[in-house]
């Protein structure tokens, strides 16, 4: 809603009444300067921002001065625009025009109120060209790819082919007041104009240099926006089937096209078959005309294109038409077939579509939507469909594999389409690794921070966590140069330089208690072991969902010593001479798959500036914590970490891509910058 200051100005919101008005000239004129009238209109911007429209007012000033009439010759009117932003609107945000004068060739539809969209349709009509009204519905129904909202304008869109239809259309009128001012809005309607049609617009005019539309993209919108007006469930499901229609008709030129053209005659089908007259009736006739229209023209290109496939002189017994008939009672497929094949002209391929194994195939692959079916080179090698079909007969794993490109999808079919029941068992609990196994083939030769495919299996059967998969994905892309590594670092992380004193008393923690066991041989491995090591203190981690605190984690006994972890376990925490209250403050496993799960994790946690592996250090170790203990506990985290040692350049690698991994993660670093090494220590004493 609009909200206003004390002046009456908008300060919020957006106001939902246009109102298009010519005002009388002021009495305050010159001797030689009259002002005739002030004109009040509004106009859209002509691009979209996602699914903003946003409102300018544009008020004209119109003067006559007599001076300038007499020495110019002209009749000495001039006039003034100036224009000022009005508000921002959702596409399907309601709004009311009092005075709006329309295209005549446009109007707006009878509604108290109408979602901004058709104000903006309207108005991109004035902008490009007349409308040419003409019914011709002929020809494919071949449009533009994609969603008018997602592409900003419609005059950016072009038109893939030529196509007429404008609805016969009922409009507003404003109610005017004694004085000749709008007060209201009524509607009017022309003849032969029912109050149950409705604003449809599927044709814009072209150019010889260029062809721009509003088409099938408005009628989906419209009547997305009609089902959710109706209180009619019925109304509403044709609504929703009938909006569909026109949405996969948008989208008919996109890889996939058939399938988009099957759909919208699928449910133009099920519109017709399976709706009540009654409420067929509440839809304007050329919209039923339009999905006899899809009926009727399907059916005689399938009949048409079966009896070309019986006359094809093909070399070998031909068996397309036979194949072609027996799809009948799998409609969908058939015409998938047809879409498919119907323009191919050269005899040699059909030769090669002409067996019995090929067409078996290409049916199995469309039934399961894949758009590789029409490629010969694929249907003709057995191992390869073998592979995409198996892979998209798990919708799990087709929708990762869908999202690819053509070569990237091949890549990995081919390396790994056959790969052993219990590994692809584990692709389908975690499919995203697929996209680990590509980047794996794209590794340059000696990239020893990126891993390779045999690495990617591993952590697939060790670990397989889908939280620990989509930080190595982000770890996999080799867009960031090692001498911008600490760079990124500090853009991502809080870094705080501790003082001498500070780092020395992070090097002194538990240092007398140990002090304490001994001088046995065990004692001074424990020891040894302690103070080689590099130890990191969580002193903070606060989880949120958004600004809720979910929980402020007690950290206390979640710090971690660098090392492998079977080492530690031999030299430190089964040692039986370490006091328990000191193991317990420090994270550690003797769970030899939760070994297995981390060493396959940090795998390739390499610091390419030293050319050292740092798979055991601390900040690893604190990730491998996170992700397994506190990811899935929010969306919003605040860490703090006190480290005895400043993070190496691997360590900074894998907390600045942790940061960049999708969720709001703030976390503050203590250390010195200038203990890189626990020698540096020494010099600050």
């Amino acid at each position: 809603m609009p909200q206003y200051n004390e002046e009456g100005e908008l300060t919020r919101g957006a106001e939902t009444l246009l109102e298009f008005k010519t005002l009388p000239g002021s009495t305050s004129s010159s001797i030689l300067t009259t002002h005739l009238s002030t004109t009040i209109c509004y106009k859209p911007n002509e691009t979209l921002d996602r699914y903003i429209v946003t409102l300018n007012k544009l008020t004209t000033e119109k003067t006559f001065n007599a001076f300038t009439g007499i020495n110019s010759g002209g009749d000495g009117i001039s006039q003034f625009t100036t224009s000022q932003k009005f508000g921002e609107y959702h596409l399907y945000q309601p709004i009311s025009l009092l005075g709006y004068e329309e295209n005549l060739n446009l109007k707006v539809p009878d509604v108290d109120a109408i979602p901004v969209f058709l104000f903006y349709y309207a108005e991109e009509f004035d902008r490009i060209y007349d409308i040419d009204a003409t019914i011709n519905f002929v020809g494919e129904v071949v449009l533009e790819v994609g969603f008018f909202f997602l592409f900003g304008g419609a005059g950016t869109l072009r038109h893939l082919q030529h196509f007429r239809k404008l609805t016969k259309l009922r409009h507003l009128r404003p109610t005017l007041n004694a004085e000749g001012f709008p007060i209201a809005l009524e509607f009017v309607a022309s003849a032969g104009v029912t109050v149950n049609d409705s604003l449809i617009v599927f044709k814009a005019f072209s150019s010889a240099t260029e062809v721009v539309s509003v088409s099938a993209s408005i009628l989906m919108s419209f009547f997305t926006f009609k089902e959710a007006q109706t209180n009619d469930s019925a109304e509403a499901e044709a609504c929703r089937k009938i909006a569909n229609v026109f949405m996969y008709m948008a989208i008919a030129t996109g890889v996939g096209s058939g399938l988009s053209r099957a759909k919208a005659n699928k449910i133009a089908d099920d519109v017709l078959d399976n709706t009540s007259p009654s409420v067929l009736s509440q839809f304007p006739d050329d919209v039923i005309d339009i999905l006899r229209d899809l009926r009727t023209k399907k059916t005689n290109l399938l009949l048409n294109f079966g009896t070309t496939l019986d006359s094809l002189g093909v070399t070998s017994p031909n068996i397309l038409g036979t194949f072609y008939d027996a799809l009948n009672n799998l409609p969908e497929i058939k015409d998938l077939f047809y879409r498919d094949f119907n323009e191919l002209t050269d005899i040699n391929l059909w030769n090669r579509l002409n067996n019995t194994d090929v067409l078996n195939r290409w049916q199995q692959m469309a039934e399961l939507g894949i758009t590789e079916r029409r490629n010969l080179n694929i249907l003709e090698d057995i191992t390869r469909v073998n592979a995409i079909v198996r892979y998209y007969g798990e919708d799990v794993l087709k929708n990762v594999l869908e999202g690819l490109s053509f070569e990237k999808r091949w890549v990995f079919l081919v390396r790994r389409g056959d790969v052993d029941p219990s590994y692809f068992d584990k692709l389908k609990l975690n499919p995203v690794a697929i996209n680990l196994h590509i980047a794996s083939y794209r590794r340059p030769e000696g990239a020893l921070y990126l891993m390779r495919d045999d690495q990617v299996f591993d952590f697939v059967v060790f670990n397989n966590n889908p939280v620990h998969t989509g930080l190595l994905i982000e770890l996999q892309k080799p867009n960031v140069a090692w001498s911008d590594i600490t760079s990124l670092y500090r853009q991502n992380a809080d870094l705080i330089s501790i003082t001498n004193s500070e780092v020395l008393e992070i090097s002194a923690r538990y240092i007398d208690d140990l002090e304490q066991m001994g001088n046995t041989a065990l004692a001074k491995s424990a020891r040894r072991v302690f103070k080689q090591a590099n130890k990191l203190y969580t002193k903070q981690c606060k989880v949120f969902n958004n600004a809720d605190l979910i929980e402020d984690v007690d950290t206390s006994n979640i710090n971690f010593i660098s090392g492998k972890m079977e080492e530690l376990n031999t030299d430190f925490f089964n040692n039986t001479l370490v006091p328990q209250n000191i193991k317990n403050k420090f994270h550690n496993t003797s769970d030899v798959l939760e070994q297995n799960a981390y060493k396959t994790f940090t795998d390739s946690a390499h610091d390419s500036v030293k050319n050292y592996f740092r798979s055991n250090d601390t900040e690893v170790k604190f990730i491998n914590w996170f992700l397994n203990t506190q990811w899935h506990r929010g969306n919003k985290f605040d860490i703090e970490l006190d480290s005895l040692l400043y993070a190496c350049h691997s360590c900074q690698r894998y907390l600045a891509m942790l940061v960049e991994n999708g969720k709001t993660i703030n976390i503050k670093f203590n250390a010195h910058p200038d203990v890189t090494k626990l020698r540096d220590l020494r010099k600050l004493n």
